[in-house]
């Protein structure tokens, strides 16, 4: 497979979007593809590049005027660079470059879009101009074959908008594992990140006057001159330290040793900083918004945003309590073991190549109906496997399942795809193999201990555990 990745920026900038794609050229190329990240030409930077990790790196002359992080860009030739690679398929990453998002909607070839950020996200007149982009870009998303989405939120909230469900799949940004470096716990709290409104830093340093502890916080961004000008009004300048930027060596050790990482975002889609510090195995204050509950789990304490008295009080918990510091420290690596690469990248294949769409239209559809108490909430697991389908969705009273299994080898790896979506799932079984012959026998999960549910595929007798009728369509 040809593939083509597109996003205005790339490598030396960094940035969430930017390791992502990374992550995945590199481990595409590993699977024999052809990759190339095609992006603007940064100063200083080569036009081309081979990489060390086996992909190449097309860059386009670019104007950038800097008017916020990152700076607005507008490359020249987006749409001849992709009609000359003639890729299989292509995967855009951004919404704010008017250049990109014209040669995009142009482009005629396959093409997938990864929504990376929450729609209208930002604070003020941003939030306007943000909403307005965003309207305005939906006739160019209606273009593209398949959306990406980072997070279930965000794939719900596309729903809300009237973004077909059938169009979208979550593959969530993922990260190798760090070895635990055994050094000891220091006595600060941590902050990394862009410096921008939509962080919520300046409620973090309101928070601050009530916490006796350290703070470090890592980034530039606008709102540096700012959040020193506030700690110093707030007499935190013996308690907040602003390292700026920090290599990834010494970002590594902080996040190893900070006693609780703090974060407090106005909006996040997902959240990358909040997945690295669960890597460390550190214990999150975050904001209870959009997509980071989800990507926190029960590795942290959630708090209302815009809210220092609650974000105080649940960093001063936290450093107050060692056992439960310790333990949402093992929680929160147990976490973040459930986003590797190695559980997602082959389903991000098969939606690159269409595969993935290709099987899901194929399923057979069982339709449960179960006696139980009122569900307050929506799951959807997707985890398609050579020959395997999964789409269980959890509502109140009702379970709608399309299944299609294969053999016990299938069952294993359904197990595996469906676990990092939710860490709540328990185990998959398979009873009756023998007298279903390619269907699996049960299929039994839990979700936040809020359901238990038994789906039977195959000849599907009655249930008398939850006094159902189970009924399988024909194909």
């Amino acid at each position: 497979m040809r593939f083509v990745d597109v996003n205005p920026f790339f490598y030396p900038h960094h940035g969430g979007i930017e390791t992502r794609m990374h992550d995945t050229a590199r481990l595409l190329a590993a699977r024999g593809h052809d990759v190339t990240v095609l992006t603007g030409r940064l100063p200083d930077t080569a036009e081309e590049e081979m990489t060390e990790f086996g992909y190449r790196v097309v860059r386009l002359k670019s104007r950038f005027i800097n008017v916020y992080n990152p700076p607005y860009i507008s490359s020249e030739g987006v749409l001849e660079a992709l009609e000359s690679i003639d890729a299989d398929v292509v995967n855009y990453n951004y919404r704010w470059a008017p250049s990109y998002n014209k040669d995009l909607k142009r482009y005629d070839g396959r093409k997938v879009f990864t929504y990376h950020n929450m729609w209208g996200e930002g604070t003020g007149i941003q939030a306007k101009l943000s909403e307005m982009n965003d309207n305005a870009f939906r006739k160019i998303l209606e273009t593209f074959d398949r959306i990406v989405c980072v997070s279930s939120y965000v794939r719900d909230d596309l729903v809300r908008r009237g973004i077909p469900e059938k169009d979208t799949v979550v593959i969530p940004t993922c990260m190798d594992l760090p070895e635990p470096s055994g050094e000891p716990e220091g006595d600060f709290i941590l902050s990394l990140g862009r410096l921008v409104p939509t962080k919520g830093l300046e409620y973090l340093m309101e928070a601050m006057t009530d916490i006796d502890c350290k703070l470090i916080m890592c980034g530039r961004g606008p709102e540096e001159k700012g959040l020193r000008r506030m700690a110093s009004r707030l007499g935190l300048e013996d308690r907040v330290e602003f390292r700026g930027y920090v290599s990834e060596e010494e970002k590594n050790r902080l996040m190893d040793t900070c006693k609780v990482f703090v974060m407090p975002s106005l909006f996040e889609s997902f959240g990358l900083a909040a997945l690295e510090v669960l890597g460390h195995g550190r214990p999150l204050v975050f904001s209870d918004v959009n997509g980071l509950p989800e990507t926190v789990g029960d590795g942290g304490i959630a708090v209302p945003p815009r809210d220092p008295k609650a974000l105080s009080a649940a960093v001063n918990r936290l450093l107050g309590d060692d056992p439960l510091r310790a333990e949402l420290a093992s929680k929160a690596r147990s976490q973040a073991g459930t986003y590797t690469w190695d559980r997602y990248i082959g389903l991000y294949e098969d939606v690159l190549s269409g595969k993935e769409r290709r099987r899901s239209e194929r399923v057979k559809s069982l339709d449960v109906t179960l006696g139980l108490a009122a569900v307050d909430e929506l799951l959807d697991l997707v985890g398609p496997a050579d020959d395997t389908d999964v789409a269980v969705r959890c509502g109140e009273q009702r379970v709608r399942g399309l299944a299609r299994f294969g053999d016990e080898d299938d069952l294993v790896h359904i197990l595996e795809l469906l676990e990092p979506a939710n860490g709540s799932l328990r185990r998959i079984m398979a009873d009756d193999r023998q007298d279903h012959p390619g269907l699996a026998g049960e299929l039994a999960l839990a979700y936040h201990y809020r359901l238990d549910v038994d789906l039977v595929a195959g000849e599907l007798p009655h249930d008398p555990l939850h006094d159902s009728e189970l009924v399988l369509d024909d194909e």
